[in-house]
């Protein structure tokens, strides 16, 4: 058993023993700790209402039982917290209803204080959940997790993007249930992996503090064109319409002939000419692509050319379109016209 011994994942289970065979079994239902996620509620008639008017997400399906996710931006565009937000659990017994999910590492304490200090005269209250923690576990697990007691279930969350293709159980305790459970263990390595090749971005980790949600792509999952004012949201809407973002977000794949991956917030350096041209975020070895990372590069670097991170040369691979935002561009050459 080797557990992480420094970064945002310090102190979890990194493998036990054999990383590459841990990948495939997050398809046979493997679980991982990701315990170092913090946990909130808000409760109160209005929880929904109070996440929906803050973040950038169409949140509606979390009424149908789908779990969503969703950003909060400042009045920049830049991304400054994310949350990822189980089905509204219905009220019991003439309860409030809650909404239960969780957020990176380290940001719990803000985003609790972010919300209650916006409720205004709305019936919703957040708070911080550290005996809750969050276990990942992969799609062909049976919906009834063995080894927990169902009274130590809080929520779960399945059918976002960023759950990939598995299920992220809220229970309390998760050692235990780690422990107890008769399922295959896996690390964090088999998990940053499988969502490093899904294309998944980390926010904290593939981004930076001067990240505009715009560079992750929109519209996505986790950012709307189409609803109502939020914070940030008029940025949001000139870059799609008007212009381009600065950046985008890409996959890299190295050529591994080094035996080790790049630092998170690397520079990206095109070995051609030298110059800057992005920043590295996550990496990981996959059993299939060999190493892998996330990163953010210049919206109009040719993706024809390699990258260097570290000294380490990788190709590029775009998940995000280096035309993204140009849709209503009037054509080169256009006079604008004159003003009355």
């Amino acid at each position: 058993m080797v557990l992480v011994v420094a970064g945002i994942d310090q102190g979890l289970l990194w493998h036990d023993g054999n990383p590459l065979l841990e990948q495939r079994h997050l398809d046979s239902g493997a679980m991982v700790n990701l315990s170092n996620r913090q946990v909130f509620s808000i409760h109160g008639r209005d929880a929904l209402r109070l996440v929906s008017l803050l973040g950038s997400a169409d949140l509606s399906i979390l009424e149908q039982g789908v779990a969503a996710a969703s950003l909060l931006l400042d009045a920049s565009g830049h991304i400054r917290c994310w949350l990822a937000l189980c089905p509204l659990v219905p009220p019991v017994d003439g309860d409030a209803p809650v909404l239960w999910g969780w957020t990176s590492t380290a940001a719990g304490a803000d985003l609790v204080e972010h919300l209650n200090a916006r409720r205004f005269r709305l019936e919703a209250t957040a708070r911080l959940q550290p005996e809750v923690g969050v276990v990942w576990q992969g799609p062909g697990a049976p919906k009834e997790v063995v080894g927990l007691d169902q009274a130590e279930l809080v929520a779960d969350r399945h059918g976002a993007w960023d759950c990939l293709g598995g299920r992220q159980w809220l229970v309390r305790h998760p050692e235990a249930l780690m422990g107890a459970t008769t399922a295959s263990i896996a690390g964090t390595w088999a998990y940053e992996a499988r969502r490093i090749a899904a294309g998944v971005p980390r926010i904290g980790v593939d981004t930076d503090d001067e990240t505009i949600a715009n560079e992750l792509g929109a519209p996505t999952d986790w950012l709307s064109l189409s609803r109502g004012c939020y914070p940030g949201q008029e940025v949001v809407s000139r870059i799609h319409n008007l212009g381009s973002p600065p950046r985008r977000l890409v996959q890299l794949h190295f050529d591994g002939q080094d035996e080790r991956l790049p630092e998170v917030g690397q520079t990206l350096i095109d070995p051609d000419d030298g110059w800057i041209i992005g920043r590295m975020g996550s990496s990981a070895y996959h059993g299939m692509l060999g190493p892998i990372g996330l990163g953010l590069i210049n919206r109009n670097h040719d993706d024809a050319r390699e990258v260097q991170a570290d000294g380490l040369i990788a190709k590029v691979v775009p998940l995000v379109d280096k035309d993204a935002g140009r849709h209503f561009q009037a054509p080169k050459g256009l006079a604008r016209p004159a003003r009355l």
